[in-house]
């Protein structure tokens, strides 16, 4: 143990015992007590049950800055405990005592008798921590210690020997810590054993249920859009709702308050100041004002803002004090301030310095230009009201600029109109300053004055101008999802012939999108990889994120499953902000949806919701209505696919997109018994869907549902010519076309279709497309398999998971594999040795050892080609 308790307890003996010595006041009572819970505090039975399901925890860490709620969670949660429980409130000074309070605590706890615990510890506690280890590590009633307000002690000894006794008592004991910060404690290690449940300021804010309940509790009858403001502007800081909502019942206009509500409020200005900041020094005061004024400080952050060398040191002694909030993972990393305190934080700078504040941003304009962030660098800029400063931004990163996003982002003032009329890039740089918190009438009045002086000018700079408007332009194309706008805007910018290869980055961009958005996949791809090309040498970053993203849709709605599954984790690593993201984590569901992982794809879905811009709202949209029928969710579908068709901006779903809606609203319909409506659904007849002229989605969707009304004969014309659409749907027309040929006796035909099905799906692993008609694809399946087929091992595993999903019994379904070792199966049937099948899963030779191992004892062989054969067998039956 390398702290300072555990080299305490090598070769020392304990010092003479002081909580007996004359003179000394006595232990206070009233800090073993549970504290009485305030009046009208709302109930969280959200959080009592997560404390109730991890207290088989040994530890148990409620760790957040000031009014958070953790005093009072952990009061109501102890007086409902039925089991032993001991209380300790800490304050400043009890370091020295802490041990003779702990074991006043485990006294009054009753589970163990006076007569059983260690004798009163001295100043270091050794002999007392040992001891009280050993009697709990005994046989016994469990006990429940809450130490609150850990943070006020920062003796070494003391948390040092609480990880000892924590180590050493056995499963009877569980520490509950209330802190601030964890200094001093090995929450890394504890995480590591396994041997923490950590409860942080995410968990302990108030969610809308709790908030609104808040209320009710007070006596306030509000909107829901009220709570939800209430909920934004406090981020759900409990110590902040509360005085929030005490204030508002003052008000006669409850809603009107709440969208003004800031830190600078008297009373939450007051708590800041006497709860938050009380005891730190100027300097560290001083570092949090500096701080307030960027979303995270990181020490290079702190350094550029105070010109301080040892601001870095300071700032992790703000974090010691428990202080800051964490990012929670989003980027740029470090600690922030809650909003309300920024909001205090950044009225103090105004109060005491009317030119600090500019300062302060300019220089947070510039580290943020020199991270790689030049959206944030614009927004600093502006709020400096340092307008050439906000033009040369943008002049120099328009390029990176107009694919920014910053939906969080808020409104700044306007730049007066005789700055915009002696410096025009100034309104362009408030043009995408707007574009990227998405308000296109702001960026449009900008552009128009962009466009006026435009039309008074003729100089190179001009030429300068009309290049980044043209660029603006696609941006906001880019974000409306308008393929036809989408493609002019490109034209429009790729005229310009600048000569950059960053412009021509965003041209090929555009051009792509718009042909995604058209259902051209191959010419988007085609467009995409030059923009990718394009960025990589002109260094654009975003640009290489955006094209690469979208090439990763692209692929993988083609059915180009395994390429699309590399681009997209490419992209992924690329991106700087979680809304550059978002393609590819739709990549990354369309994969995982065509494989039938339909958990993971339901993952990257949500994750593909951050930042979605029109189109790839859409595709989520239908994706997700998707993944829904798959599970069986066909009502659930259908509300999700109407949704997708009302845009309440009134923009206009593109066609290739509306068709895999129609079609996928076809499959609900029919799924559901509405055979009626599903047939008004399709545009035309089923002579008509023979044409090439035919979307090849729909003239699919008519096949399906030709086949469920019975009519095999139309079903298999129509599926016949769906022959050069996307991969997915020429895998599902050819199974389509074999079920229709099976229903009318046509064996040879069947074969032959479900052999093509089975060859264009095994290549890129496409799993999903064979359950759609469960039974019937699996009798077909089992005959393929008995009759002979060059995609045994791959057909074994379609029928092992689809007796999985069937929940086919155990005796109709012999000699189950893993999914795991249906895949080692499958390679068997191929030259390739161990060594190269290995290489191909990239896992061990050993790791492929042991699956044969489990392979042939489940198949009851000892040979590679008596497993394939046995397995053929079992599952042709």
């Amino acid at each position: 143990m390398t702290s300072a308790f555990g080299n305490s307890l090598v070769g020392l003996h304990e010092p003479p015992a002081a909580a007996g010595d004359a003179g000394e006041p006595p232990l206070l009572g009233s800090k073993l007590t549970v504290p009485a819970q305030p009046g009208n505090m709302q109930a969280r039975p959200r959080l009592q049950r997560l404390l109730d399901s991890n207290d088989h925890h040994p530890i148990i860490v409620l760790n957040a800055p000031a009014g958070w709620g953790k005093s009072v969670l952990l009061a109501g949660w102890a007086r409902s405990r039925e089991r032993h429980l001991g209380w300790l409130s800490l304050e400043e000074g009890d370091g020295p005592r802490f041990w003779s309070y702990l074991r006043a605590t485990v006294r009054a706890s009753t589970v163990l008798p006076n007569r059983a615990l260690p004798p009163a510890p001295g100043k270091y506690g050794d002999n007392f921590v040992k001891g009280l280890a050993a009697v709990l590590n005994a046989p016994g009633e469990p006990l429940t210690v809450v130490l609150d307000g850990l943070q006020r002690v920062r003796d070494p000894h003391v948390l040092g020997g609480i990880d000892f006794l924590s180590r050493h008592a056995g499963e009877r004991l569980c520490l509950v810590i209330a802190t601030r910060s964890g200094a001093g404690l090995p929450l890394a290690r504890w995480r590591l054993e396994g041997r923490v449940c950590e409860v942080g300021a995410a968990q302990l804010s108030f969610d809308f249920t709790e908030a609104a309940g808040l209320l009710t509790e007070l006596g306030l009858d509000v909107p829901q859009s009220c709570v939800e403001v209430l909920l934004e502007r406090t981020e759900g800081w409990p110590a902040g709702l509360r005085l929030a909502c005490l204030a508002m019942r003052q008000q006669l206009d409850p809603l009107r308050f709440a969208d003004r509500l800031t830190g600078d409020r008297e009373d939450i200005a007051g708590y800041l100041a006497s709860e938050v900041l009380a005891g730190l020094s100027g300097q560290a005061r001083d570092l949090l004002m500096c701080g307030s004024v960027v979303e995270a400080l990181t020490s290079s952050a702190a350094e550029a803002l105070t010109g301080r060398p040892d601001a870095g040191r300071a700032l992790a002694e703000l974090q010691d004090e428990g202080v800051l909030l964490g990012t929670a993972g989003e980027p740029p990393p470090g600690s922030r301030c809650h909003r309300l305190l920024r909001e205090f934080l950044q009225a103090e700078i105004t109060r005491r310095s009317a030119s600090r504040a500019p300062d302060l941003h300019r220089r947070a304009a510039a580290w943020y230009a020199a991270g790689g962030e030049p959206g944030r660098s614009l927004r600093h800029a502006l709020c400096a009201k340092d307008w050439h400063l906000a033009s040369r931004t943008a002049a120099a990163h328009w390029r990176d600029l107009v694919l920014c996003r910053q939906d969080r982002a808020w409104p700044l003032p306007a730049p007066p109109e005789d700055a915009l009329r002696e410096e025009p890039e100034a309104a362009l740089a408030c043009a995408l300053y707007e574009q990227m918190r998405d308000d296109t009438d702001s960026a449009g009045r900008y552009l128009r004055l962009v466009n006026l002086h435009l039309a008074e000018a003729g100089t190179d700079d001009s030429d300068r101008l009309r290049v980044m408007t043209a660029a603006v332009l696609l941006g906001r194309a880019l974000s409306e999802g308008d393929s036809e706008e989408l493609l002019s805007q490109a034209r429009k910018l790729g005229a310009h012939r600048d000569g950059e290869e960053g412009t021509r980055a965003l041209v090929f961009l555009g051009l792509g999108t718009a042909r995604l958005g058209t259902g051209d996949l191959s010419r988007a791809q085609q467009a995409l990889q030059s923009g990718l090309a394009a960025a990589e040498r002109g260094g654009s970053v975003r640009a290489r994120t955006a094209c690469s993203g979208r090439l990763a849709a692209a692929r993988a709605l083609a059915g180009d499953l395994g390429h699309a599954q590399r681009t997209a984790r490419a992209s992924i690593g690329l991106a700087s902000d979680a809304e550059d993201c978002g393609y590819g984590y739709l990549a990354l569901a369309v994969v995982h949806y065509e494989w039938s992982r339909i958990d993971d794809a339901d993952r990257y879905l949500d994750l593909a919701v951050a930042g979605a811009d029109q189109l790839l709202a859409a595709l989520i949209a239908l994706v997700r209505a998707k993944i829904l029928q798959f599970r069986g969710a066909h009502p659930q579908a259908l509300g999700v696919l109407r949704g997708a068709r009302h845009d309440p901006g009134g923009r206009v779903v593109p066609a290739y997109i509306a068709d895999h809606l129609t079609a996928a609203e076809v499959f609900s319909s029919a799924a559901t018994g509405d055979l009626t409506t599903a047939s008004r659904l399709l545009p035309h007849t089923t002579e008509a869907l023979d044409t090439q002229g035919t979307s090849a989605t729909l003239a699919l969707a008519s096949a399906r549902l030709r086949l469920a009304c019975g009519d095999a004969h139309a079903a298999a014309r129509i599926a016949a010519h769906v022959t050069t659409a996307e991969k997915s749907l020429r895998i599902e027309a050819r199974l389509v076309e074999a079920l229709a040929a099976d229903h009318l006796g046509d064996t040879a035909l069947a074969t032959a279709c479900l052999e093509e099905s089975l060859r264009l799906a095994d290549a890129e692993g496409f799993r999903r497309v064979f359950f759609g008609e469960a039974h019937a694809t699996r009798r077909l399946l089992a005959a393929q398999l008995k009759s002979g087929t060059s995609y045994e091992g791959f057909v074994i595993d379609l029928l092992q998971a689809g007796a999985e999903r069937l929940d086919v019994p155990d005796t109709e379904r012999p000699g189950m594999l893993t999914e795991r070792e249906g895949t080692v199966l499958r390679y068997l049937q191929s030259d390739l040795t161990i060594a190269e099948i290995a290489a191909e899963l990239h896992v061990s030779v050993n790791t492929v050892k042991s699956h044969l191992q489990h392979i042939y004892s489940k198949l009851g062989v000892s040979q590679r080609r008596d497993a394939v054969r046995k397995a053929r067998e079992l599952w042709a039956l």
